[in-house]
C-alpha cells in the first residue's frame, strides 16, 4: 500500500462506489434517461471517476498493470466532451483561445501523462482531440514527442 493515511477498506470502497456510479451513469444513457443538453457534463464527471480510481487503486498499491483498463475506459470519453470549443477559454462572443480553461488542462494533462506511463494505444485519441482542438501546449507537446517522434508541433 502506497498510502499509510487511509487504510485499504478505504480505498476498495471509494472505488466500488465510483464504480456503482459509473454503472447507474452507463445504465442511465442506455434507457435514454439522460438529456442532451446534460449527456456533456455526465461524461465529464464519468471522465473523473476514472480518474478518481485510478488515483485511489494506486494510492491502496495495486499492480500498475490494473490501472489500464480505467484508463482506457475514460479516454475515449474526451472527443465525446471536448470540441466545439467546449473546455476552451472564452474571450467573447464567438473568441476562443486556443487553450483551456484550467480543470480542463489539468485534466488532459493527467490523462495524457497516464496515457504515456502505462504506455496506453490510446494517447492517440488525444494527440487527435489537442490537434482538433488546436490547442497548442509545450507539454502537451513535449511528451506527444516522446512517444510520436515523427510528431509535428502544434503551433
Amino acid at each position: 500500500m502506497r498510502d499509510k493515511l487511509k487504510k485499504s477498506k478505504y480505498f476498495k470502497s471509494f472505488i466500488d462506489n465510483c464504480y456503482n456510479s459509473l454503472k447507474n451513469r452507463k445504465s442511465k444513457f442506455a434507457s435514454g434517461l439522460i438529456k442532451p443538453e446534460r449527456e456533456i457534463s455526465v461524461k465529464q464527471a464519468m471522465i473523473s471517476s476514472y480518474l478518481h480510481i485510478i488515483t485511489a487503486k494506486f494510492s491502496n498499491g495495486e499492480k500498475i498493470s490494473n490501472l489500464h483498463d480505467d484508463l482506457d475506459m475514460a479516454i475515449p470519453l474526451i472527443p465525446e466532451t471536448y470540441g466545439s470549443n467546449h473546455g476552451k477559454v472564452h474571450i467573447s462572443g464567438t473568441t476562443y483561445l486556443n487553450q483551456y480553461y484550467i480543470h480542463n488542462y489539468q485534466e488532459v494533462l493527467q490523462l495524457i501523462s497516464l496515457g504515456y506511463l502505462l504506455n496506453s494505444n490510446k494517447l492517440k485519441i488525444l494527440v487527435n482531440v489537442i490537434d482538433k482542438d488546436k490547442v497548442c501546449d509545450n507539454l502537451y507537446e513535449f511528451i506527444f514527442h516522446s512517444c510520436f517522434s515523427n510528431r509535428e508541433q502544434n503551433v
